[in-house]
C-alpha cells in the first residue's frame, strides 16, 4: 500500500507526512495488519448474511504473505487470495464480530488455499468494517520439531485422497519447463493403479497425453506463479474414472489432492438420463451478478438442462454453462428475467402461465421456480396445444353469444314489429264485420273471422315470443325475493279462472331466495296456468305446491351444487297428463302435445319456464302419466 492508496484519496496534503507514518508503522509491524469492509448479501428485511470483506487498507507483511503488490491487493475481495475463507468458518468469526461490534481475539487453524498454519486473530470493529491483526503461531509444545516429519508423513500416508507433491523444473531463464514428483501416498497408488517406480521414473510431462498437455500447463502455471488454488474434473482414459483434481501451490510447485467420484458421475449422468426422458423441461440456474457478490443479478448461468428445454431452442450446441442469455435472449425483456430474479433473490416459490413468443419459439408453458441452494429451480411444461385449443374454444363461444344475443335481438325486434300490422288487420276485419257483415253473406263472414281467429293466435304467438326473448335481454340483478309473496301474486292475477273451474290449491310455506322477481313470476304463473288449463273434463283441479328437502342423490345429472344447496319445489296437479316420452321435448320451443280445438296455447309457456330456471342456475323437471296428472319439479339455489 502507499499513501496514494483511494482510501486516501481525500486526504488533505497538509496530512500526508501524517499518512506516511502511519503507513510505515504498519509495514514495520511484524505481524499482519490489514483494514476491510463487508459486502452482505441483499435478501431483504432480515439480517443480510457476510459474504466477502474487501481489502481497504494492508501492510506489506500481509502483501507478502499473499505474494502480491499493495495495489494488486487493495480493493480485492478476501475470497480472491483465499477462496476457502468461507467454508472453513473464518467468514463467520467476522460475521460475528460486526453484528456485536465487539473486538475479540481467537485461534484459528487455516489448512487451504496454499495456507498451512494456526494463527492468532484479533478483529476490532472500526467505521463500518474491521481491522484484523494475525500472527502464525508456532508448532503446539507437545510435539517436536523432530516429530514434525514422520507427523506430516503419517498424515499423507493415511490420508482418503490421493496426494502427489511436485516441483517445479526451470530452464536457464527461470521459465517452468516441467514438474518433478516429490511424493505420494498410498492412495494415489490405489487409485491410479500404477507402481512407486513408475512415478518416480518419469516427469509430469511424461505422463500426460501430449494433447492434453498445453491446456494443463497453463493452469499449472497460474496456480505455482499467481498462488491460485483450483479445481478441476475429468475422465481419465488410462484408469477409465472420474478423478476430482484439487491444485494448490506448494513452495515452488504444488500439491496434488485427487479422489474418485466416478460413482457420483454416474450417478449424475443416470439422473440427467432420467431427465432427459421427461417431458417436462428442467434446468437449475446460478444467478450471475455485476461485480461482486451481493450485487444485484444482470443474468443466470444454465448450470444443468435437460433435452426438453435444449429442444425449445433447436441448437446442437449444449447449453450448459452458459448464460440463459446465449439461449433466451428475449427472456429479460419479456419479463422472464425478472420472475427469476425474485426467486433467487426474495427466496420465492412461483408458478405461472407464460407465453414465450420470440427467438423463435412461440410457446405457452406453465412455469414453477423454486430457489434451491442459492441457485434456481425451473420447470416448464409445455401446453401449446391446449392453450390453443381453449383460445378457439372461447373465440366459438364468444362468436356464439353475439349469435345468440343477435338473434334474441332479432326476434325481439321481429316480434315488436309484427304488432303493429297485426293490429290493422285485426282492426280491417272489425270494420269489415260491422260494416259489410250482410254484404258479405255467411260464408264471407265465416272467412273474415277465421282470419280475425288467425290473428289473434298470431299475436298470442307474437307475445309469446316476446316474453321468451325478454327472458335473455331484460334480466335484472338478483335480489332478495319472498316466493309467497310471488304466488300470492300469481293467484290473484288466475283468480277468474281459479274461481271459475272451481279449482283446489294447497301450498307449502314457500323459502327466500335470491332471484329476478318479474321472471320468477312468470315461471309460476305459467306452471299454475298449465295446470288449470289442463284439467280432466268433470273433474275439478286439484294442485298442490311442495317444497322438498333435497339430498345430493336426488338431484338431476349434470347439475352444478351450489355453496347453499337447491329449493326443490314440486307443482303437482291431477290433470289430464301425458306420455313419459315426452317429458324432454315439451320444454322445447314451440312443442305442443295437445289438438289446439282442446286446449290453446303457442307452445313457448314452458320454454320460457325453462330460460327463467336456468337463467336462475337450477333446471326444471317433469314426470306425468295420461289421465294421473303431472309433477314439474323446480330446482332453485337457496339463498
Amino acid at each position: 500500500m502507499s499513501a496514494d492508496n483511494p482510501f486516501f484519496s481525500n486526504t488533505e496534503s497538509g496530512d500526508r507526512s501524517l499518512v506516511y507514518l502511519l503507513q510505515g508503522m504498519l509495514d514495520a509491524s511484524p505481524g499482519f495488519l490489514c483494514y476491510c469492509e463487508p459486502i452482505w448479501e441483499k435478501t431483504g428485511p432480515e439480517p443480510s448474511p457476510l459474504v466477502d470483506l474487501v481489502y481497504k487498507v494492508v501492510n506489506q507483511p500481509l502483501c507478502r504473505l499473499l505474494g502480491r503488490s499493495v495495489d494488486q491487493v487493495v480493493n480485492q475481495p478476501v475470497s480472491h487470495f483465499l477462496p476457502s475463507a468461507k467454508a472453513t468458518g473464518l467468514l463467520d468469526h467476522c460475521a460475528q464480530t460486526l453484528a456485536t461490534k465487539q473486538g475479540r481475539q481467537f485461534d484459528f487453524s487455516y489448512n487451504a488455499d496454499g495456507f498451512s498454519g494456526r494463527y492468532r486473530i484479533e478483529a476490532t470493529p472500526l467505521l463500518e468494517g474491521l481491522v484484523i491483526s494475525f500472527n502464525k503461531l508456532s508448532a503446539q509444545p507437545d510435539v517436536q520439531p523432530a516429530d514434525q516429519p514422520s507427523m506430516l508423513q503419517s498424515i499423507i500416508d493415511n490420508s482418503l485422497s490421493g496426494l502427489m507433491g511436485f516441483v517445479a523444473i526451470r530452464d536457464e531463464q527461470n521459465a517452468i519447463t516441467d514438474f518433478r514428483i516429490s511424493f505420494f501416498n498410498p492412495a494415489c497408488l490405489a487409485l491410479t493403479g500404477l507402481s512407486a517406480n513408475h512415478f518416480r521414473q518419469r516427469t509430469f510431462r511424461q505422463q500426460v497425453p501430449p494433447d492434453h498437455l498445453p491446456a494443463i500447463m497453463t493452469v499449472l502455471h497460474q496456480v505455482v506463479t499467481h498462488r491460485q488454488s483450483t479445481r478441476v474434473e475429468f475422465f481419465s482414459s488410462h484408469i477409465n474414472r472420474w478423478v476430482d483434481i484439487g491444485l494448490s501451490p506448494l513452495g515452488d510447485g504444488f500439491l496434488a489432492s485427487f479422489i474418485d467420484i466416478t460413482d457420483r458421475k454416474q450417478a449424475t449422468t443416470r439422473l440427467q438420463s432420467i431427465i432427459d426422458q421427461a417431458h417436462t423441461a428442467v434446468a437449475t440456474l446460478k444467478p450471475v451478478r455485476a461485480d461482486e457478490p451481493g450485487s444485484d443479478i444482470v443474468d443466470f448461468e444454465i448450470t444443468l438442462a435437460n433435452k426438453a428445454l435444449e429442444d425449445y431452442i433447436k441448437s446442437s450446441v449444449p447449453i450448459v454453462q452458459r448464460l440463459l442469455s446465449e439461449s433466451f435472449p428475449s427472456y429479460i425483456t419479456l419479463g422472464l428475467f425478472e420472475r427469476y430474479r425474485q426467486t433467487a433473490d426474495e427466496k420465492v416459490r412461483q408458478r405461472f402461465e407464460f407465453h414465450y413468443n420470440a427467438d423463435g419459439i412461440d410457446a405457452w408453458v406453465d412455469i414453477q421456480s423454486v430457489p434451491l441452494d442459492g441457485e434456481v429451480l425451473v420447470t416448464l411444461s409445455n401446453h401449446t396445444l391446449l392453450k390453443q385449443t381453449q383460445l378457439q374454444l372461447e373465440n366459438k363461444i364468444s362468436e356464439l353469444n353475439l349469435l345468440n344475443e343477435n338473434l334474441e335481438q332479432f326476434v325481439y325486434t321481429a316480434s315488436h314489429d309484427l304488432q303493429e300490422p297485426l293490429r290493422k288487420v285485426r282492426t280491417f276485419g272489425d270494420m269489415l264485420l260491422d260494416s259489410y257483415e250482410p254484404s258479405l253473406g255467411e260464408a264471407g263472414t265465416d272467412l273474415v273471422r277465421r282470419m280475425q281467429g288467425a290473428v289473434s293466435r298470431m299475436q298470442e304467438l307474437i307475445r309469446g315470443l316476446l316474453a321468451y326473448s325478454r327472458t335473455t335481454t331484460d334480466r335484472q340483478p338478483h335480489q332478495v325475493v319472498d316466493l309467497n309473496t310471488i304466488i300470492d301474486d300469481v293467484l290473484d292475477d288466475l283468480e277468474p279462472v281459479l274461481t271459475e273451474t272451481k279449482a283446489h290449491l294447497a301450498i307449502d310455506p314457500l323459502p327466500v331466495i335470491q332471484g329476478d322477481p318479474l321472471q320468477l313470476r312468470q315461471l309460476f304463473q305459467n306452471l299454475l296456468a298449465n295446470a288449470v288449463k289442463f284439467s280432466r273434463p268433470d273433474v275439478l283441479p286439484d294442485i298442490h305446491i311442495d317444497v322438498h328437502e333435497n339430498q345430493q342423490t336426488d338431484l338431476p345429472s349434470g347439475l352444478n351444487i351450489p355453496p347453499g344447496g337447491f329449493v326443490v319445489i314440486a307443482i303437482r296437479d291431477n290433470g289430464i297428463g301425458f306420455d313419459a316420452e315426452h317429458e324432454e321435448r315439451i320444454f322445447e320451443l314451440f312443442q305442443r302435445l295437445n289438438n289446439r280445438s282442446q286446449h290453446t296455447g303457442t307452445g313457448i309457456g314452458l320454454a320460457i319456464c325453462k330460460r327463467v330456471v336456468e337463467n336462475h342456475g337450477g333446471t326444471i323437471t317433469v314426470q306425468s302419466k295420461p289421465g294421473q296428472g303431472s309433477t314439474f319439479t323446480v330446482y332453485l339455489p337457496h339463498s
